[in-house]
């Protein structure tokens, strides 16, 4: 290249390093591969380093060859060293992300085995001030547990003895009965009781040893029906709680997660 020739190469250099600093300040992105530096400055210290190398102070083709060598290897250098630094910055990223993801699927493994014993505790809540709304006084609503419970129950009942938990449940399941409890409670009178189990809401081996824990989150698995959905919710606003949905697809990741923690090596 001639003298010009490498002159017009530096306008150009400094032509595009100047746009790509307007575009930068203007939220743009940005090359990852352009000079961190003034293109004309640099340049010339390759120049003087050059003719150094060669031992001639005169700027002939030979300076301009060799000083335009240097250049794009310091680019080149400059362009590896970013390419490094964003890799490690992505990398760090990843592992973050990572470290994240797997705090939420343990996070929703526990979820996942506190739900029950979380609605178990409100469903206990909710019948204590459903039996406690019991008017003997009221004809209407003697007649109406008097044909929803049996014998037996009902027989507890008249003699103040307190009724289990699945007994209460099937009396809810009446619409009359529910409606008129829901009504003197403060719940929407339309709310439908989801299915409750025996296994886990009301005889499960932690339901059985655990009662009342003094919990403020209620969790519910996120792909639960409508008719759970709104009646957690309308329980928990109306005992002060806080209606938590999990991922119950990251349930067994969580499970994994926590495996391999305890188990390192075994994975």
């Amino acid at each position: 290249l001639t003298l010009a020739q490498y002159r017009h190469k530096i306008q150009d250099f400094s032509h595009v390093r100047s746009c790509q600093e307007r575009a930068c300040a203007s939220g743009s992105a940005t090359s990852t591969t352009s000079p961190p530096f003034d293109v004309s400055d640099r340049f010339s210290s390759f120049l003087a380093t050059a003719k150094k190398l060669l031992g001639d102070n005169s700027l002939d083709e030979r300076a301009y060859f060799l000083a335009n060598h240097l250049f794009v290897l310091e680019l080149q250098k400059d362009n590896e060293k970013r390419e490094l630094e964003l890799k490690k910055d992505n990398e760090k990223r990843e592992l973050e992300l990572r470290k994240e993801n797997e705090k939420e699927n343990i996070e929703d493994y526990f979820k996942f085995h506190l739900s029950f014993l979380s609605q178990r505790y409100l469903l206990e809540l909710l019948f204590q001030r459903v039996m406690c709304r019991v008017d003997g006084k009221d004809p209407k609503m003697m007649t109406l547990l008097k044909e929803g419970l049996s014998n037996a129950d009902h027989d507890k009942l008249m003699s103040g003895k307190s009724l289990s938990m699945s007994s209460i449940s099937k009396m809810l399941q009446r619409p009359e009965i529910r409606e008129m409890m829901w009504e003197r409670i403060g719940l929407p009178k339309d709310l439908e009781i989801p299915n409750l189990t025996d296994d886990y809401h009301f005889y499960g081996n932690l339901s059985e040893v655990v009662h009342g824990p003094q919990g403020s989150f209620v969790y519910l698995s996120n792909d639960a029906s409508e008719v759970e959905t709104r009646f957690w919710q309308a329980v928990c606003d109306k005992f002060g709680k806080t209606l938590d949905m999990f991922d119950r697809k990251k349930v067994e990741s969580g499970k994994k997660v926590l495996y391999a923690k305890r188990h390192p090596g075994k994975m």
